[in-house]
């Protein structure tokens, strides 16, 4: 049995230690973490009928996680990615719980037995290469800032570093070689140290413009007007603002130019193993997904190397073919009633 009487013992270092310290997580992903404890506090206390502080740890079992889940998402007409958001948020919780203790060991290998909810498969939306210069080329900024818009976007798609990770990025980060090599050194996701190499030769010379005509004295790369760190939904905002006089069919969000990096990569031939090192993905099947072309790209492909929509048809069988197989349906109807 848990050495600890109450639930809320956990709780709290969970919520200090693992969510803000060991996790490193985001903004968004801690407070999706925190309504997914508290929603559930708040369904065991109502089930062990008692506060949330007074329920004890013993009472942390698979069956009480089974039922939050179920009935949540029965009751509050949960959409499949709000089911995998809640499910990924008990997990942590459990695991953090079977590292504490190791009576909820049993618990956390049943819990990740729930699987999640399939999604609906959509055509992934990224800018390539072609469409990024022709936007570029199309911008013209009237003050540093739209400056720094623009450089950061080309950044962005040249090196497919997360939201956060732009956002932190700062100038003794950026290691200049020379005139024509720039390696990245940044601390990305679960705080791992990663370094990219920057080749791009106009990023590169964008890059040193922007550091070199900043109308601010800031550390970071990218900083907001009064040089302190951008926040991320600023940055979302700066992003939104910069493709939309371009009239493009979907909104350019924060993972479209992730998402714009590893399918460029792609495109050129580049190995999936080195896309996957690139953009610090710990498991190789989160960067095939990138592979799924969306159907422009399919249409595009078929008409470059020659093949006529017109060539595949569906079969249609001819009128004799058709009077056969109609003889052929009335007599085995005949035989099955004889029989």
């Amino acid at each position: 049995m848990p050495d600890k009487k109450f639930l809320c013992e956990y709780t709290n270092r969970y919520l200090d230690k693992e969510l803000e310290i060991s996790m490193n997580m985001t903004k968004s992903g801690y407070k999706s973490y925190v309504l997914t404890l508290t929603m559930f506090l708040g369904y065991a206390s109502e089930k062990l009928r008692c506060t949330s502080d007074q329920i004890k740890a013993s009472d942390f079992n698979y069956k009480i996680v089974y039922d939050f889940m179920t009935d949540s998402y029965e009751k509050r007409s949960w959409s499949p990615a709000t089911w995998n958001a809640r499910l990924a948020g008990i997990k942590s919780f459990i695991r953090f719980l079977s590292m504490e203790d190791p009576w909820y060991l049993e618990s956390y290998n049943r819990v990740k037995l729930i699987s999640g909810r399939r999604l609906p498969r959509r055509d992934p939306f990224y800018i390539n290469n072609a469409k990024l210069v022709s936007i570029v080329e199309s911008f013209r900024s009237n003050s540093w800032s739209q400056f720094r818009d623009c450089a950061m976007v080309q950044f962005m798609v040249a090196t497919g570093l997360r939201a956060s990770e732009v956002c932190n990025l700062k100038v003794k980060d950026i290691l200049w070689l020379s005139s024509s090599k720039v390696h990245v050194r940044f601390i990305g996701k679960g705080r791992k140290k990663r370094i990219l190499p920057l080749v791009d030769s106009s990023v590169i010379q964008c890059l040193c413009d922007l550091l070199a005509k900043s109308d601010v004295n800031s550390e970071f790369v990218f900083p907001g007007k009064t040089g302190t760190r951008m926040s991320t939904s600023n940055l979302r905002d700066r992003i939104n603002r910069f493709f939309c006089p371009h009239g493009l069919k979907h909104k350019v969000t924060l993972h479209t130019l992730r998402r714009s990096a590893a399918m460029n990569w792609l495109t050129i031939g580049m190995d999936i193993y080195h896309v996957s090192a690139m953009l610090g993905h710990e498991h190789i099947s989160t960067t095939e997904q990138y592979l799924r072309s969306n159907l422009e790209d399919r249409e595009s492909e078929l008409k470059r190397i020659g093949i006529d929509d017109t060539e595949f048809q569906a079969f249609k069988p001819s009128e004799e073919v058709d009077e056969f197989l109609e003889k052929l349906r009335k007599r085995v109807r005949k035989d099955i009633t004889i029989a």
